[in-house]
């Protein structure tokens, strides 16, 4: 539950969550980061895992519409395109927030 969370406390919602949360809590000193990657992508990320073309097509397209303003709303993007090394966007995520962190405060 998000009463639950405190200052260190890492939570992963949905756009629509998002603003749900600042509308209810405030931006206060939250950082908030939109870990993105490209249709390219998560087509192959999806194939690789097995979903069938026409559920993978239908999930991008539903995810398109419920990202498209994202950007607006958030502090900081961290691109996780294929090809991507998991350590190095795990890094970057961290270094943006203590960016975003620092000005915030």
């Amino acid at each position: 539950k998000l009463t639950d969370s405190n200052e260190k406390s890492v939570i992963i919602l949905t756009p629509s969550g998002y603003k749900d949360y600042i509308a209810s809590e405030g931006n206060k000193n939250d950082v908030s980061i939109y870990i993105y990657a490209n249709n390219n992508t998560i087509r192959t990320r999806l194939k690789k895992r097995g979903d069938k073309k026409e559920e993978a097509e239908r999930r991008i397209l539903a995810d398109n519409e419920d990202f498209k303003d994202t950007i607006s709303i958030v502090d900081r993007i961290v691109y996780n395109n294929e090809g991507a090394n998991i350590n190095d966007v795990v890094k970057k995520v961290y270094e943006e927030y203590c960016k975003t962190l620092e000005k915030k405060r």
